[in-house]
């Protein structure tokens, strides 16, 4: 029984901080680095963008576009 429940706490088999954070165009940055933009169900429109900590994320093309921070 806890085997199931626990199994059910953590769906993506993974750990769930290592999802990355969803970042809206023109919001701050929290952490300096390279990013990739995403259109709103989740295509790829962009990557390599470098943005600074403390600056504000490009405007996008796209409605509902964001930007997630690139893996290393």
């Amino acid at each position: 029984m806890y085997g199931k429940l626990k199994c059910h706490q953590n769906k993506s088999g993974g750990d769930p901080m290592a999802q990355k954070t969803k970042h809206k165009p023109g919001s701050n940055c929290t952490e300096s680095g390279k990013y990739s933009e995403y259109t709103e169900d989740g295509t790829l429109v962009n990557e390599d963008i470098d943005v600074e900590e403390g600056r504000r994320f490009p405007p996008a093309q796209e409605k509902g576009s964001y930007f997630q921070k690139q893996k290393k």
